[in-house]
Protein backbone atom coordinates (compact mmCIF):
# COMPACT_ATOMS: atom_id res chain seq x y z
CA UNK A 1 0.00 0.00 0.00
CA UNK A 2 1.55 3.57 -0.63
CA UNK A 3 1.78 6.15 1.84
CA UNK A 4 -0.36 8.13 -0.35
CA UNK A 5 -3.14 5.79 -0.05
CA UNK A 6 -2.53 4.47 3.91
CA UNK A 7 -2.46 8.24 4.93
CA UNK A 8 -6.08 9.00 2.84
CA UNK A 9 -7.05 5.64 4.41
CA UNK A 10 -6.00 6.48 7.89
CA UNK A 11 -7.48 10.20 7.58
CA UNK A 12 -10.84 8.66 5.96
CA UNK A 13 -11.28 6.32 9.10
CA UNK A 14 -10.49 9.19 11.57
CA UNK A 15 -13.57 11.03 10.11
CA UNK A 16 -15.86 8.35 9.58
CA UNK A 17 -15.20 7.61 13.46
CA UNK A 18 -15.80 11.35 14.28
CA UNK A 19 -18.83 11.44 12.14
CA UNK A 20 -20.08 8.37 13.55
CA UNK A 21 -19.95 9.94 17.58
CA UNK A 22 -23.33 12.30 17.00
CA UNK A 23 -26.04 10.86 14.72
CA UNK A 24 -27.26 13.43 12.37
CA UNK A 25 -23.79 13.58 10.94
CA UNK A 26 -23.84 12.89 7.29
CA UNK A 27 -20.35 11.77 6.02
CA UNK A 28 -20.04 11.10 2.65
CA UNK A 29 -19.12 7.55 0.82
CA UNK A 30 -16.35 7.47 -1.44
CA UNK A 31 -15.43 4.29 -3.24
CA UNK A 32 -11.94 4.22 -0.87
CA UNK A 33 -13.81 3.77 2.46
CA UNK A 34 -16.99 1.79 3.80
CA UNK A 35 -19.32 4.42 5.37
CA UNK A 36 -20.42 2.85 9.07
CA UNK A 37 -23.34 3.45 11.14
CA UNK A 38 -25.19 3.08 13.34
CA UNK A 39 -29.02 3.28 13.50
CA UNK A 40 -31.69 3.04 15.93
CA UNK A 41 -31.62 -0.77 18.33
CA UNK A 42 -28.01 -0.50 17.63
CA UNK A 43 -28.11 -1.99 14.37
CA UNK A 44 -24.42 -1.17 12.15
CA UNK A 45 -24.69 -0.59 8.51
CA UNK A 46 -21.71 -0.51 6.47
CA UNK A 47 -22.09 1.38 3.18
CA UNK A 48 -20.08 0.61 0.36
CA UNK A 49 -19.78 1.76 -3.42
CA UNK A 50 -17.83 -1.51 -5.27
CA UNK A 51 -16.14 -0.60 -8.48
CA UNK A 52 -17.53 -4.05 -10.47
CA UNK A 53 -21.38 -4.89 -11.89
CA UNK A 54 -23.66 -6.30 -9.60
CA UNK A 55 -23.72 -9.55 -11.09
CA UNK A 56 -20.40 -10.12 -10.30
CA UNK A 57 -20.76 -8.92 -6.95
CA UNK A 58 -23.60 -10.87 -5.93
CA UNK A 59 -21.93 -14.05 -7.44
CA UNK A 60 -19.54 -13.28 -4.84
CA UNK A 61 -21.50 -12.20 -2.27
CA UNK A 62 -24.26 -15.31 -2.27
CA UNK A 63 -21.36 -17.50 -1.59
CA UNK A 64 -21.07 -18.06 2.56
CA UNK A 65 -17.69 -19.18 2.33
CA UNK A 66 -16.12 -16.87 0.15
CA UNK A 67 -17.98 -13.68 2.16
CA UNK A 68 -16.73 -15.42 5.51
CA UNK A 69 -13.38 -15.56 3.70
CA UNK A 70 -13.51 -11.60 4.09
CA UNK A 71 -14.59 -11.51 7.59
CA UNK A 72 -11.28 -11.46 9.83
CA UNK A 73 -13.65 -12.91 12.99
CA UNK A 74 -14.72 -15.65 11.54
CA UNK A 75 -12.56 -19.14 12.05
CA UNK A 76 -13.79 -22.01 10.81
CA UNK A 77 -17.57 -22.40 8.94
CA UNK A 78 -19.77 -25.28 8.34
CA UNK A 79 -22.68 -24.91 5.38
CA UNK A 80 -25.22 -27.52 5.43
CA UNK A 81 -28.46 -27.28 3.03
CA UNK A 82 -31.66 -26.31 4.01
CA UNK A 83 -34.36 -25.98 1.71
CA UNK A 84 -34.03 -22.47 0.00
CA UNK A 85 -31.35 -21.23 2.56
CA UNK A 86 -28.07 -22.73 4.18
CA UNK A 87 -27.39 -23.26 7.91
CA UNK A 88 -24.38 -21.93 8.93
CA UNK A 89 -22.61 -23.11 11.56
CA UNK A 90 -19.16 -21.58 12.53
CA UNK A 91 -16.55 -20.91 15.19
CA UNK A 92 -15.63 -17.16 15.58
CA UNK A 93 -13.31 -14.98 17.33
CA UNK A 94 -13.55 -14.19 20.72
CA UNK A 95 -11.60 -12.57 23.79
CA UNK A 96 -10.51 -15.69 25.60
CA UNK A 97 -11.51 -18.66 23.36
CA UNK A 98 -13.90 -19.07 20.36
CA UNK A 99 -17.40 -18.63 20.55
CA UNK A 100 -19.74 -20.87 18.47
CA UNK A 101 -23.30 -20.05 16.71
CA UNK A 102 -25.53 -21.65 14.22
CA UNK A 103 -27.33 -19.50 11.92
CA UNK A 104 -29.72 -19.83 9.06
CA UNK A 105 -28.77 -18.03 5.87
CA UNK A 106 -31.58 -16.98 3.44
CA UNK A 107 -32.24 -15.06 0.13
CA UNK A 108 -34.29 -12.29 0.53
CA UNK A 109 -34.96 -9.10 -1.67
CA UNK A 110 -31.93 -7.55 -3.44
CA UNK A 111 -29.58 -9.91 -1.63
CA UNK A 112 -29.61 -12.64 1.50
CA UNK A 113 -30.49 -12.40 5.34
CA UNK A 114 -28.62 -14.48 8.03
CA UNK A 115 -30.67 -15.36 11.51
CA UNK A 116 -29.61 -16.88 14.72
CA UNK A 117 -30.44 -20.16 15.50
CA UNK A 118 -28.67 -21.32 18.07
CA UNK A 119 -25.60 -20.39 20.19
CA UNK A 120 -23.99 -20.27 24.10
CA UNK A 121 -22.96 -16.99 23.67
CA UNK A 122 -24.59 -15.13 21.30
CA UNK A 123 -28.32 -13.79 22.29
CA UNK A 124 -28.71 -12.01 18.66
CA UNK A 125 -27.35 -12.04 15.43
CA UNK A 126 -29.28 -10.53 12.40
CA UNK A 127 -26.90 -9.68 9.34
CA UNK A 128 -28.48 -8.58 6.22
CA UNK A 129 -26.85 -8.03 2.64
CA UNK A 130 -28.32 -6.02 -0.01
CA UNK A 131 -26.81 -4.99 -3.32
CA UNK A 132 -27.98 -2.82 -5.86
CA UNK A 133 -26.64 -1.58 -9.33
CA UNK A 134 -25.49 2.00 -9.39
CA UNK A 135 -23.28 4.86 -11.53
CA UNK A 136 -19.61 3.50 -11.35
CA UNK A 137 -20.62 0.09 -9.62
CA UNK A 138 -22.54 -1.39 -7.07
CA UNK A 139 -23.65 -0.48 -3.58
CA UNK A 140 -23.38 -2.89 -1.23
CA UNK A 141 -25.32 -2.55 1.98
CA UNK A 142 -24.62 -4.66 5.37
CA UNK A 143 -26.45 -4.14 8.67
CA UNK A 144 -25.71 -6.16 11.29
CA UNK A 145 -27.11 -6.69 15.01
CA UNK A 146 -25.27 -8.90 17.72
CA UNK A 147 -25.91 -9.09 21.10
CA UNK A 148 -23.50 -11.43 23.06
CA UNK A 149 -24.14 -12.67 26.71
CA UNK A 150 -20.42 -12.45 27.71
CA UNK A 151 -19.04 -10.12 30.86
CA UNK A 152 -18.05 -7.30 29.19
CA UNK A 153 -18.92 -4.00 28.42
CA UNK A 154 -21.39 -2.98 25.98
CA UNK A 155 -18.77 -0.45 24.30
CA UNK A 156 -16.67 -2.97 23.60
CA UNK A 157 -18.84 -5.61 22.01
CA UNK A 158 -20.47 -2.65 19.80
CA UNK A 159 -16.74 -1.39 19.19
CA UNK A 160 -15.27 -5.12 18.35
CA UNK A 161 -18.26 -5.55 16.34
CA UNK A 162 -17.92 -2.50 13.96
CA UNK A 163 -14.45 -2.70 13.66
CA UNK A 164 -15.25 -6.41 11.89
CA UNK A 165 -17.94 -5.17 10.02
CA UNK A 166 -15.63 -2.48 8.62
CA UNK A 167 -12.47 -4.93 8.09
CA UNK A 168 -14.95 -7.11 6.14
CA UNK A 169 -16.15 -4.74 3.71
CA UNK A 170 -12.68 -2.98 3.32
CA UNK A 171 -11.55 -6.63 2.17
CA UNK A 172 -14.34 -6.39 -0.33
CA UNK A 173 -13.28 -3.48 -1.63
CA UNK A 174 -9.91 -4.56 -1.72
CA UNK A 175 -10.65 -7.48 -3.68
CA UNK A 176 -12.96 -5.98 -6.17
CA UNK A 177 -10.62 -2.72 -6.74
CA UNK A 178 -7.65 -5.76 -7.44
CA UNK A 179 -9.90 -6.90 -10.16
CA UNK A 180 -10.90 -3.13 -11.46
CA UNK A 181 -8.66 -3.16 -13.69
CA UNK A 182 -10.44 -6.10 -15.91
CA UNK A 183 -13.64 -4.03 -15.92
CA UNK A 184 -12.19 -0.63 -16.70
CA UNK A 185 -9.53 1.32 -17.38
CA UNK A 186 -7.66 3.29 -14.19
CA UNK A 187 -7.43 7.19 -16.24
CA UNK A 188 -5.12 10.07 -14.83
CA UNK A 189 -1.40 10.01 -13.80
CA UNK A 190 -0.94 6.46 -14.12
CA UNK A 191 -0.35 6.25 -10.69
CA UNK A 192 -2.60 3.96 -8.73
CA UNK A 193 -4.75 5.07 -5.54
Amino acid sequence: MSTRHHVRSRLGAVALALGSLSPGVAAAQTPDEPLVQTEEAGILVTRLLVPAPAAEVRRFLDDPRAFNGLTPDVLSLDIRPSGACQELRSDTRGMLEPLHLATLRCPASGGWRETLIESESFTKYDAQMEIHPVAGGTQVVYRLAVGIDLPLPRLVISSNVRRSARLTMQALRDLFVRRAPQHAPVEGNGESP
